[in-house]
């Protein structure tokens, strides 16, 4: 798919987000650097890039992004709570604890701005032995998501992030009935929930994984359909 060379760099960005919802986080990685290129103060692009870069085990540069997203939003939690996230994923948690202390520091301006949920700071928190202030977090977490979906809000990743929290706190049916109800409102993201430090204690289970498996043959058929429309042609060796 062609871009128009004067695009402001937003046309790329959501290039990059159809691509991970594809399963194509390389292809999704260069879409978000063309971003990142084009304007260089973009936070949006970091996002995608931490977001790949962490799928692809890359925790360094994931971590990096994160910093430059810190350095364009200094008074915001939300490069934080990226930090976070990458740390939860490499195993440090000790690094996990110091970003999610800085970023209950310094509050976003709306918790709907937080790119990264902020249940991964109470999840930091409470495993490394601060499990009120920990649990504090998750539960506010859900009652800010609670509220919007009784407001008529159908994104998936909000029920994603609910059914996120809700396994931090040791509520796994509940986090089902919200993973099902993410999945019925389309979410795709296969790789990122394997792969999420929240959702760790149901990797191994057979629903969990049937769930999975569900979700990468819809993901799948995309790529099929995407290809035959002529969409998007990914290069040889990128296909999964």
């Amino acid at each position: 798919m062609a871009i128009e060379p004067n695009a402001s760099g937003i046309d790329h960005i959501l290039m990059g987000y159809a691509f991970v919802m594809l399963d194509l986080t390389e292809l999704a990685r260069r879409w978000f650097e063309k971003a990142k290129a084009i304007r260089p103060d973009m936070a949006y692009a970091r996002w995608g890039l931490v977001m790949v870069s962490a799928l692809q085990d890359d925790f360094d540069a994931a971590s990096a992004e994160a910093e430059d997203f810190i350095l364009l939003r200094p008074q915001s939690g939300e490069g934080y709570i990226m930090k976070a996230y990458v740390s939860l994923l490499s195993g440090d948690l000790e690094a996990a604890r110091e970003s999610a202390e800085k970023s209950l520091a310094l509050a976003p301006p709306s918790p709907r701005d937080v790119l990264f949920d902020r249940a991964y700071v109470g999840h930091a928190m409470m495993l490394t032995g601060h499990a009120d202030e920990g649990r504090e977090v998750l539960e506010k977490a859900i009652a800010e998501r609670m509220s919007w979906i009784e407001e008529g809000d159908d994104d998936p990743a909000t029920r994603y992030g609910v059914a996120c929290a809700a396994v931090a706190m040791g509520k796994k049916d509940e986090a089902y009935r919200w993973l099902e109800q993410a999945i019925d409102c389309g979410f795709v993201l296969a790789r990122v929930a394997e792969r999420d430090p929240l959702l760790a204690p149901l990797r191994d289970e057979q629903r969990f994984r049937e769930m999975m498996a569900g979700l990468r043959a819809k993901v799948a058929k995309m790529r099929e359909r995407v290809v035959e429309s002529g969409w998007a042609t990914p290069p040889a060796g990128i296909l999964p």
